[in-house]
This record gives C-alpha cells, sequence and structure tokens, in this order.
C-alpha cells in the first residue's frame, strides 16, 4: 500500500497541464513555491513563440507577475521582437532571488543582436554580478570577452572588462604556439638552412602539442627531396608518428631512406623499429612483421615490437604466430599495461579452440586484477567456459561466486541466468524455475530477464510473472516511488531548493539548457532522493527534452530497490522508453517496412534521442549514420545528400530505417544478425554467423566476436522487447 503524500504548490498548478510535475523534497518536506503560472508553457515549449504571446496576454489569472513578464520576454526573444522583450526583461529585474539575473543576460543578447555593444556590455557585467550557478557565469565572461574582441574600444569606459579581456589574453599567449608561426614563414620565405636549424633545435619525438603543430606545418608546404638534413627528415617521421600521423610519417620515412647517407645518418635499430611501426599503423602487415623480426633478431624484444608483431600476425589470419608472440609479451612484461589485455586475447583464443579449461584459467587471473575495466567480464567469461565444458556445477558455482560479489553489476543479471541454465543442465528444476524468477524480479527490463520468461514460459510456468499496472498516473508513481524509496536523511539545502524552483520555471520555458546550470548536480548532491529523480525526469518530459528526461530516468531506475523493480508503474516505464519523434518514426519505418519500434530501440542506444549528438569515430544523430553511409543511403533514395542533414531528426530517421530494413534484407530477416551488423559492420556479422551458427540461441550471442557489438545487441533487443511489450498501451502518436 502507497504512504500518502500531500501534493506540493507546484505539482497542483501543473497537474491541470498534459504532462503533471510536482516537486517533493523529501519524506515530508513540500517546496513552500507559490502556485506556478503555467500558461504560455506549451507553447513555449514547442517553440512556437506567437501562440505563446496569445496565451499570455489571454491570462487573467496571472499569480507571479515577474514570472509572466519573463515568460512574455522569452516568448518576444524567440520572435526576435526584441523592441519589446526588453521592456518585459526590465520588469524582472526586481525579483532579485529568480530572475534578475537571467533578465540581464537575455538582455545582453538583445542588445548584442541589435549592435548596441555598450549597453550589452552593462546588461552582461551586471548579470555576472548576481548569483549564479558558476558554469553560468563562465558563459556571460565568455560572451563579454566576445564583445570586447570584436569592439575593443569597449576597453575604456567598462574597467571590468578591460580586466578581462587581459586576463584571457595572458591566457591564450602562455597556450600560444610561437614555433610554428616562425618555421611556417621560413618554409614559405625557402630559407631551408634557418629551418633546418630552428627545426633541430625544437623538433624530438615525444607526443607534445608543440611537436604535433609542427609536423602539421611541415606536411602543410610541399619541400623539394633535398631539403633538411636526413637526421632531421627521420626524426621528423619519428614525431610523426607519434603524433598518430601514419602517412605523414611515412612519406618522410621514404624520403630519408632514398637519400645517399641514410645508412650513415640513421641506426638501423631506429630505422626498423620505425619502418615496423609505421607499416603497421597503414595496415601494410608483411613490410611490418618483415621489419620488426629483423629489429628482434638483431637489437633483441621490446615491448612495442614483441606487441605489435603479435598484433601484426592476428591480422594476417596467422593465429598460431599471434598467439606465439603474445604469450612471449606475457611472459616477458609481466606487468606491462597492455599485459591484461593480452591475456584477454589469450583467452578468447583458447575459449574458441574449445580449450575451456585454460580459457577459465586464463580468464580468472584477469578477474583478480581490479583495475582491469573487463575483469567482471573475465569472471562471468570463466563460467561460461566451465558451462561450455559441460562442468555445470562448477560454472553454477562461478556464476553465485560472481553474484554475491558483483551486486548491480551490468552483468549480474546475466549470471543469475546462467546460473539457472547450470541448474537445469543438471537437472535441478525447482531450483532452476526460482532461478530464472529472480532474473525476472529483480531486473525485468534487461535482456536476460525476457530470456528467462521464454524459458520458464517453455517449460509451462509462468507463476510469478510481474503484471504491469497501467492504473497508475504521474502523482500516484511519485507517491510509489515514495514507498520504496529509503528513509530520507538529508534535506535539500535551501541554496539547493533555489536552483530547482528557478530551474523548473526555465525549462517550463522551453529553456532547459538554461535550467540545466541550476539543475545540474542537484540528483548527484542527494543520491538516495528517488523522488527528486522522477521530479527532474518528469520535469524535463514536461519540457520536450528526452535527452535529459532519459538520462535521469535511467540513474532512478538503477536506484530502484531490486525487490521492487518488478512492480515498476507504467509512467516510470514511459521515462525510459519514450515515443520520441514517434510521428516520424511511424512514417519512416512504414515507408521502408521496419517495425516502428525496432528504429526506437536502436534510436535509445545510439543516440539517447540526442539528434545533435556526434561520436568519436564520426557517426551523427538520433540513429548515429556515418557520412559516408549517409551518402549511400542518400544516392540510393533519391535525396540530396550532406553532412549537415544528418543532424535533422526525419533525415536521420529516413536513413537509419533504410539501412536497417538494408541489413535485414541481407541477413534474411535475422534480427541478431542484422543488430550486430548495424553496429559491428556486415563482414563481422557474417563471419560470427558462419562460426557460430550451430550454437543455441543463448550461446550464439554471448560468442559474438566483440565485446561492444555483443553488449549493443543484448541492450537493444532488450529495448524492442520492452517497447513491444507496452505498445497495447501506448499507440504511436
Amino acid at each position: 500500500m502507497c504512504k500518502e503524500k500531500k501534493l506540493s504548490p507546484l505539482f497542483s498548478a501543473l497537474k491541470a497541464t498534459s504532462a503533471p510535475l510536482f516537486l517533493i523534497l523529501s519524506a515530508g518536506t513540500v517546496l513552500a513555491f507559490p502556485p506556478l503560472d503555467t500558461a504560455g508553457s506549451g507553447a513555449l515549449i514547442t517553440g512556437d513563440c506567437r501562440l505563446a504571446l496569445e496565451v499570455l496576454k489571454r491570462d487573467s489569472s496571472v499569480t507571479d507577475s515577474a514570472y509572466w513578464h519573463f515568460k512574455q520576454g522569452v516568448a518576444y526573444f524567440k520572435c526576435q521582437d526584441y523592441e519589446r522583450a526588453i521592456p518585459q526583461f526590465r520588469q524582472c529585474l526586481a525579483d532579485s532571488s529568480r530572475f534578475r539575473g537571467i533578465a540581464y543576460e537575455f538582455i545582453g543578447d538583445v542588445e548584442t543582436a541589435r549592435s548596441r555593444f555598450s549597453d550589452a556590455a552593462t546588461a552582461y557585467l551586471f548579470a555576472r554580478r548576481d548569483s549564479l550557478p558558476q558554469a553560468l557565469l563562465q558563459e556571460i565572461s565568455e560572451k563579454l570577452y566576445a564583445l570586447v574582441k570584436a569592439q575593443p574600444l569597449l576597453a575604456g569606459p567598462f574597467p571590468e572588462l578591460a580586466a578581462l579581456a587581459a586576463e584571457k589574453t595572458i591566457l591564450l599567449e602562455q597556450a600560444a604556439d610561437t614555433v610554428g608561426p616562425k618555421i611556417d614563414s621560413l618554409l614559405k620565405s625557402e630559407q631551408w638552412q634557418a629551418a633546418d636549424s630552428m627545426l633541430a633545435a625544437q623538433i624530438d619525438t615525444a607526443l607534445t602539442k608543440r611537436n604535433c603543430r609542427i609536423v602539421d606545418v611541415v606536411a602543410a608546404h610541399k619541400l623539394p627531396d633535398s631539403v633538411f638534413s636526413t637526421a632531421l627528415v627521420f626524426r621528423l617521421s619519428r614525431a610523426a608518428y607519434a603524433c598518430k600521423e601514419w602517412a605523414v610519417a611515412d612519406t618522410l620515412l621514404a624520403r630519408a631512406e632514398a637519400r645517399r647517407d641514410f645508412g650513415a645518418a640513421v641506426p638501423r635499430k631506429d630505422y626498423c623499429f620505425q619502418k615496423g611501426m609505421v607499416s603497421y599503423s597503414l595496415s601494410r602487415y608483411a613490410a611490418a612483421i618483415k621489419a620488426l623480426m629483423e629489429f628482434q633478431k638483431k637489437f633483441g624484444p621490446t615491448p612495442d615490437a614483441v606487441l605489435t608483431l603479435g598484433r601484426a600476425n592476428r591480422s594476417t589470419g596467422h593465429d598460431t604466430l599471434a598467439e606465439y608472440w603474445y604469450n612471449q609479451f606475457a611472459k616477458l612484461y609481466p606487468k606491462h599495461p597492455n599485459t591484461p589485455d593480452v591475456y584477454w586475447y589469450l583467452a578468447g583464443k583458447e575459449e574458441e579452440d574449445g580449450h575451456f579449461a585454460k580459457a577459465a584459467g586464463l580468464y580468472q587471473k584477469l578477474a583478480k586484477l581490479k583495475k582491469f575495466p573487463r575483469a567482471e567480464e573475465a569472471f562471468f567469461r570463466k563460467g561460461l567456459c566451465w558451462y561450455k565444458a559441460g562442468a555445470y556445477a562448477r560454472a553454477c558455482s562461478t556464476f553465485i561466486a560472481f553474484t554475491r560479489g558483483n551486486v548491480d553489476a551490468p552483468l549480474e543479471s546475466g549470471a543469475q541466468y546462467w546460473k539457472a541454465k547450470c541448474l537445469l543442465a543438471l537437472g535441478k528444476h525447482r531450483e532452476t524455475a526460482e532461478a530464472f524468477r529472480v532474473v525476472v524480479r529483480t531486473a525485468p527490463a534487461d535482456y536476460y530477464a525476457f530470456r528467462a520468461r521464454e524459458m520458464l514460459t517453455l517449460s509451462g510456468d509462468t507463476v510469478g510473472f510481474p503484471v504491469l499496472d497501467t492504473t497508475y498516473d504521474a502523482a500516484s508513481t511519485r507517491a510509489w516511488i515514495d514507498s520504496v524509496s529509503p528513509p530520507q536523511k538529508i534535506a535539500l539545502a535551501p541554496a539547493d531548493s533555489a536552483c530547482l524552483e528557478r530551474g523548473t520555471m526555465f525549462a517550463l520555458c522551453g529553456l532547459t539548457g538554461l535550467a540545466g546550470r541550476f539543475l545540474d548536480g542537484l540528483e548527484m548532491r542527494y543520491p538516495s532522493n528517488l523522488g527528486l529523480e522522477f521530479d527532474l525526469a518528469w520535469l524535463y518530459k514536461r519540457a520536450n527534452d528526452p535527452t535529459l528526461s532519459f538520462r535521469v530516468a535511467r540513474r532512478l531506475s538503477w536506484r530502484v530497490p531490486p525487490e521492487a523493480r518488478a512492480i515498476m508503474p507504467l509512467p516510470l516505464y514511459e521515462l525510459l522508453y519514450p515515443l520520441t519523434y514517434g510521428g516520424e518514426v511511424a512514417r519512416e519505418a512504414s515507408r521502408y517496412g521496419v517495425d516502428p519500434y525496432l528504429v526506437l530501440a536502436v534510436m535509445r542506444q545510439e543516440s539517447i534521442f540526442d539528434p545533435c549528438v556526434q561520436s568519436r569515430a564520426g557517426a551523427i544523430g538520433l540513429m548515429q549514420i556515418m557520412p559516408f553511409t549517409g551518402r549511400a543511403i542518400g544516392q540510393a533514395i533519391g535525396d540530396p545528400f550532406s553532412t549537415d542533414s544528418l543532424y535533422r531528426p526525419v533525415t536521420n530517421i529516413r536513413y537509419g530505417a533504410f539501412y536497417l530494413k538494408q541489413l535485414l534484407d541481407q541477413f534474411q530477416g535475422n534480427l541478431v544478425l542484422a543488430l550486430a551488423s548495424y553496429n559491428g559492420g556486415p563482414v563481422k556479422a557474417a563471419e560470427w554467423y558462419a562460426k557460430n551458427k550451430r550454437k543455441t540461441f543463448d550461446l550464439f550471442i554471448e560468442d559474438i566476436g566483440f565485446t561492444e557489438t555483443r553488449g549493443y545487441v543484448k541492450k537493444v533487443l532488450a529495448n524492442y522487447w520492452n517497447y513491444r511489450k507496452f505498445a497495447d498501451y501506448r499507440p504511436f502518436p
């Protein structure tokens, strides 16, 4: 039975809106906010500034005049009606505890847009004197510096601005590169001897920003082959290699090799090593092996040479030689930072070759290395090895030990699931059913929970399956969260309560970025306050920011006690599995014959619904499309393509749906292979299928070759199955 909770005035004010929100800070503690005016909030959130103005002008029940003026100011600002925005923001300046600093910043933005730079500087300086979060103060300082940089004469009448400019200039000068421009000037004027002398004095082979800038300067010039001494050219090649400029390093090395004095100027030891490492980096594996074998025979082993020999042989398919060099590396350098990764590879090879006892021993070594990022996974795979070997009792013991020592670890539900599989193999059917039920109860949305349900259903046992309660609304969900939360020992500090109030107001104006400046860190400072987390997640949902809403809700779901996870109400799942961009997803999925819930499942994993995200590899947007893939898709469907178009949600969703359909067709509708291909590439997916196609579904998933892809497939499958589970309760828009 849920505990009764008194609703805050803020919740009462918002309850009538399309998505209710409430803020109860701790058990029995309600924020003493005045009722919040929500008129115009919906239009501001959706970006319809004109509708917001119409609603605000018709509002006859204003209870917070400062907030009413602030919303009007934001609406005029978004409509670029700056003349009318300024008076509205000025009406807020008297409210020093909530709006003054932010209103001054908006006034500064307006005056900057109107090229009234002196007035803008005045407003920003007043804003900077207000009580604002540090990140916001830094943002305002950057605006001031941009002003004085563009309008240097402002430094005269504004001493604070002059001081800021001087401070920034000093910092920039300290970080400035003075050597690079000088070398560039010498090269442009063909002063080869002077450039040679300066480079010889400045360049070394370490990885430093200065060295990398020098390499970039030299690479930008088409220099005669005779320029610079042979020793300097070789040193530049080594510097380029350290900076990961592989092609530049190769070009410089070839130029040095062509010199008549190369043998005398460059020690053979240095040459063989450089030749081998550069060749490997450019995927010329045979050349790398040849050079490093000569290095090894003449000068003895080094960690980089031995490790690269293992990697190069592995890349050419010479697995036996790769294992030899990896074993040599582990033997010679047991404390090297790369040794755990070498053991990981060796363990994987032994497991792949069916040498399960050897693999388990290597995984055991890794499981004991607490600083090794894959220590928990090594422990888990040790249990899988014993399962594959048919040593079910030993495997069961391993998985039991894992669950005891890794509570709430990412693979805990996996260990529970495989413990149940071991019990099944041992014929302990009663214990098996209960073990599967534990997975379903404690991690109901996890990949392994769905597999556990499947196993129980196959055995005709569905007793104890959680039933999704759809009777909850947001208010009763909040009460449910309070009922399962630990007792609150720390109430929000007054300053945090003020940040919460201000952040809420700004979020309901559609300013979630600004709101985040006030709200970021609150949940981290009160980790046991699950109600606060729900309030923030629902606030961001109300403010139409699914990315922030999901991030907060995901952390909340991790903190829900395990015994309560099986009965989480539907509104909490709605935060975790939103129908973001539902109209676009439904339309594009229908266009290419793909399940829209699959598109959402991929989107949730790839970008957590952030259309502006870009990965380190260069993948862009909601479905994380690589530009070269996007270009090919654009040609295939007759769409004009530009890289920037991938940031548009509708385009990104269209391309993602098309690509998913291509992969499903390529693998005859096999969802696992299509997802593995989406993450790891079609070639690798086909390779894994050829190697493991005779394995059971569970082992096939666990033996997907890339750790990242293996986790990706599990997560997207879980996303998809969860979306399908809620489909009856939430039709697409």
